[in-house]
């Protein structure tokens, strides 16, 4: 059993700190206010609105992920957990679970992995076993010092915290950074649970001489938001492509109000049930999820690029029962699968003034294609 680092090597306080409307098919994809334009995800401007994949900028003080004063500008996307593979630990004889997580650096993305290099619970040092999350609420399995094994969820995570050890993004050595759980998980709210609620976990970080902690998700004027779960199917933060499969034991941390949540909270997630409208037959609702987060970005390219911003109102409809989503829309924007746009009705793009750079490959919407496709695919409109 590793003796905590947290106040030889972090120097923190183990003191635990406390602390979209669905029906009538209109939504908001995310961003109030008006942002200078961004035509990449990987945010080629000062101001983008292109992490809408993870956690939307908000304005100013939004912000998710780790930050260290001696990486100057360059930022820590913490994106999830796994456990190390069988041959990881046959090379290295390191059995901690892995960080999963991008340094960002004026919006280009780098992959790195960091350890989870100990843990306690209720002020004493575990291990850390196993984590997963049954559709969205997590659990952590310890066990103590005396062996003795404990499975960690609820209100009881606000008396777990890990200690990350993420390696320097130009030098040798790593940061180490105290993960917290500042209150219990609620339930988003407003979404379309049907008795399955996405959960919101409160989560905070800090490190040696920062001045902490602070929220992993932080909205407008740095107020904090919520982490939120999933496990199985992790996403490339540049393409929004996806990976993974539902059993997977790799664990994906977003925001409440990224691209990835809000299509769960509004009842696409892979373990929902729904049939197709046109056939009565059991929908591919995994396939579906991902068709929401391109359509909630507006990735009609679907290679990650951004064409919307927070705030944005649209109006979804979503061909399958149970019914999601269901409005008129006498302003369709787009026909939507889980590759992006089938086809675009170009002056209702929600923002004309966002580079389309794959307008010439992406038809037009025609009145015999949204007679024949509008019944089998989801589709977006302006409101």
């Amino acid at each position: 059993m590793k003796r905590s680092i947290f106040s030889s090597v972090i120097g923190l306080s183990l003191l635990v700190l406390g602390g979209c409307s669905v029906g009538n098919g209109s939504d908001s994809d995310s961003v109030a206010g008006r942002l200078k334009v961004c035509t990449r995800s990987d945010g080629t401007c000062a101001e983008s609105n292109c992490d809408e994949l993870n956690h939307p900028n908000q304005g100013p003080g939004s912000f998710f992920g780790l930050r260290h004063t001696d990486w100057g500008p360059v930022s820590y996307k913490v994106v999830g957990f796994r456990p190390p593979s069988e041959e990881e630990i046959h090379n290295t004889g390191d059995k901690r679970w892995i960080v999963r997580g991008y340094y960002v650096d004026a919006g280009t993305h780098t992959y790195a992995e960091g350890r989870v290099a100990a843990t306690t619970y209720l002020m004493k040092s575990c291990d850390l076993v196993d984590m997963y999350v049954r559709r969205s609420e997590l659990r952590v399995n310890i066990i103590d010092i005396a062996g003795v094994g404990e499975s960690v969820a609820d209100a009881k995570l606000q008396d777990l915290r890990l200690a990350l050890e993420i390696p320097n993004p130009a030098t040798r050595g790593a940061k180490y950074f105290d993960w917290s759980f500042a209150g219990p998980p609620s339930e988003l709210g407003n979404g379309w649970s049907y008795d399955n609620p996405i959960m919101g976990y409160p989560v905070n970080w800090d490190t040696k001489g920062a001045g902490g902690p602070f929220p992993l998700c932080a909205g407008k004027a740095g107020v904090a938001q919520r982490a939120v779960f999933t496990q199985g199917y992790f996403w490339d933060p540049t393409s929004f492509d996806r990976g993974g499969k539902m059993d997977d034991r790799t664990v994906t941390v977003t925001c409440e109000l990224g691209a990835i949540a809000s299509c769960r909270n509004w009842g696409y997630s892979p373990w929902t049930e729904g049939n197709q409208s046109f056939d009565g037959q059991p929908a591919d609702m995994s396939e579906i999820d991902q068709t929401c987060i391109r359509m909630k970005t507006a990735d009609y390219c679907g290679q990650g690029l951004v064409h919307t911003e927070y705030g944005t109102p649209i109006v979804i409809n979503t061909p399958i029962e149970k019914v999601r989503h269901s409005a008129s829309q006498p302003q369709l924007e787009a026909i939507w699968t889980a590759k992006g746009a089938m086809c675009v009705v170009d002056a209702n793009r929600r923002h004309a003034n966002i580079l389309f750079p794959c307008d010439a490959a992406i038809p037009q919407c025609d009145k015999d294609q949204i007679e024949k496709y509008s019944q089998y695919y989801m589709t977006s409109g302006l409101q």
